[in-house]
């Protein structure tokens, strides 16, 4: 028996080239307030690039979700919802790999590997740095308030503070430099027909998969989860994007 899908290819592509693109936009808008030493605003830009890959993230989930299935639902609950967009950011290493395996070069090239990997790395260091105005645990999803105090004047405590009172440039440069690494990663793995390529792969497995393949895959996914967070894992946390093996 053929899965009954949640949602068209053609909706989830659309949806990944609307999120690229406005990554893209807002990061540059930010990269020229960054040089104009407009802390502030760039880090709540920044911010919004990174909600936007989330998204993106959270699209991924409906390339195999049938309705009603946790896929749909984080797409459902998630996407228009700031914090988990931002939560989901934390597997970007899992999906970064899954749409890598769409160039033909990951299979043929050793170096094309060592480049993801390189990059993966210089991600995790940019973590690193941004968790030193986080703290250790570098949740991303107290980003959200930071990017509101960019926006606006905000009580703190016996005074109001202005935007660019309230956030460091250290905070706001390492929220930059992480969501531009985001940025540029998605721009190597998606340029050059790989986007198309990552699609077009998919459409051939809803063709030839069974809801018992899905259903095998997904257990599959779900045990690699647990073996990831182990007690750390709730209903809340987020599940690899596609639910899937590297297709995925």
């Amino acid at each position: 028996m053929k899965r009954k899908y949640r949602n068209n290819l053609k909706f989830v592509e659309s949806g990944f080239r609307a999120c690229w693109r406005n990554v893209a936009d807002l990061l540059d808008a930010g990269h020229l307030l960054i040089d104009a030493k407009r802390f502030s605003v760039a880090l709540s830009l920044s911010v919004l690039a990174m909600e936007e890959v989330g998204k993106m993230m959270l699209l991924d989930g409906l390339l195999f979700s049938r309705a009603g299935d946790h896929k749909g639902e984080h797409f459902r609950s998630g996407h228009t919802k700031h914090q988990e967009k931002l939560q989901f950011v934390d597997l970007f290493p899992f999906f970064v790999t899954s749409l890598a395996t769409a160039d033909p070069r990951y299979d043929a090239e050793t170096r094309f590997r060592k480049a993801l990997d390189i990059t993966i790395l210089n991600l995790k260091k940019e973590r690193l740095v941004l968790s030193r105005c986080l703290g250790a645990n570098c949740d991303l999803t107290e980003l959200d308030s930071w990017k509101q105090h960019g926006f606006y004047a905000s009580d703190a405590g016996d005074k109001f503070l202005s935007p660019q009172d309230r956030v460091p440039e250290d905070l706001a440069k390492a929220v930059h430099t992480l969501a531009w690494r985001l940025k540029t990663t998605l721009d190597f793995l998606l340029k050059d027909g790989n986007l198309e390529r990552y699609f077009e792969r998919a459409r051939v497995l809803r063709g030839k998969f069974t809801e018992a393949d899905h259903e095998l895959f997904e257990r599959y996914g779900s045990e690699i989860a647990d073996e990831l967070f182990g007690d750390r894992r709730t209903s809340s946390t987020p599940k690899r994007s596609g639910g899937e093996p590297t297709h995925h």
